[in-house]
Parts: C-alpha cells; sequence; structure tokens
C-alpha cells in the first residue's frame, strides 16, 4: 500500500518520478538484463527503424499537397521501441558482428538524412550542424595560405625571455 500512496502523491518511486495518477511508461530492469534482451531480429528492426522515408506529405481538403521532413531518427528513440536504452546498441554493436553492421548501416542512412534535410532547409542550420559535429565527426575547415607573395620559404625567430632572473 506505500507503493500506491506514494503514486497518489506524486513522490519518488522505486523506480522514478512520476505524476500523480500516472504511472511510468518505462521502468529500468533490476540488474544488468539488457545484455540478456537481445535478439537478432533487432538486426533487421534498426535497418527499417533508419530507413523511414525523408520525406512525409500531407493534402489539404482542397487538394494543396504539402510536403515535409521526416521526423530525425535517433538511436534514443529505436532503443525505446524496444525497452531499452541507447548505451545497450552501443554494447550490442561491441559484442555481436552482425548487429555492429546493421548499426553502422543505421548510423550512416541517420547521417544521409541530416545532410539532405540540412542542404534543403528543412531541419533548423545551428541545429543540423550541431549534431553533424557531435554526433558524426563532421568539422568546418578551412585552409590557411602561410606562404609570401614569391611562394619562397620564410624564417620565424622566436626569443624566449626569461624573467624568473629579473
Amino acid at each position: 500500500m506505500a507503493g500506491k500512496k506514494k503514486e497518489e502523491e506524486g513522490m519518488r518511486g522505486d523506480h522514478g518520478y512520476f505524476l500523480p495518477g500516472h504511472k511510468p511508461l518505462w521502468v529500468p530492469p533490476k540488474g544488468n538484463s539488457f545484455a540478456s534482451k537481445y535478439r537478432e531480429e533487432y538486426c533487421e528492426r534498426i535497418v527499417e527503424f533508419f530507413s523511414a522515408p525523408y520525406f512525409v506529405s500531407a493534402e489539404d481538403e482542397d487538394g494543396t499537397k504539402h510536403v515535409g521532413a521526416c521526423v530525425y531518427p535517433t538511436f534514443e528513440s529505436f532503443a525505446a521501441t524496444i525497452g531499452v536504452i541507447s548505451e545497450t546498441l552501443r554494447e550490442w554493436a561491441d559484442k555481436h558482428e552482425r548487429f555492429r553492421a546493421a548499426y553502422e548501416y543505421a548510423k550512416q542512412l541517420q547521417r544521409d538524412k541530416l545532410i539532405v534535410h540540412g542542404m534543403s532547409g528543412a531541419y533548423n542550420p545551428a541545429f543540423a550542424k550541431f549534431i553533424a559535429s557531435t554526433t558524426h565527426g563532421m568539422v568546418e575547415k578551412s585552409a590557411v595560405d602561410v606562404g609570401n607573395a614569391n611562394d619562397k620559404p620564410f624564417e620565424v625567430n622566436i626569443t624566449v625571455v626569461d624573467k624568473v632572473g629579473q
């Protein structure tokens, strides 16, 4: 009965926070039972999840068609659909060769969607750039020419001053 009282009061339960009258949508397993949850079918499911169409379309009552970008697929979203956390997916990729290949392919599909929608302006440019650099290792680079006008080597002199003895 103590658990029921906590739920009604909206206090912290044994498995997290919840609002009064609401049970948690997901309850973490005891111990490390995520590893035992692995199934070969997840190899196909992760690729299917990330292979969703790039664009969605809808039609108004007057026949006007609207096309928009799909929701950006994340590993966190996929993990939630199978009842695990995203870290578990990375652990499975380390342990299961077939899942590793599927995981890498899903990451490639995710990156491609980011590039396509980022270039089309469907995604916020600043956020697309942030995701590209933090999730996919893409960085903006610029080259600086340090040669002189005659394209000859140049000399750099550096003088180090020891201020300790002064």
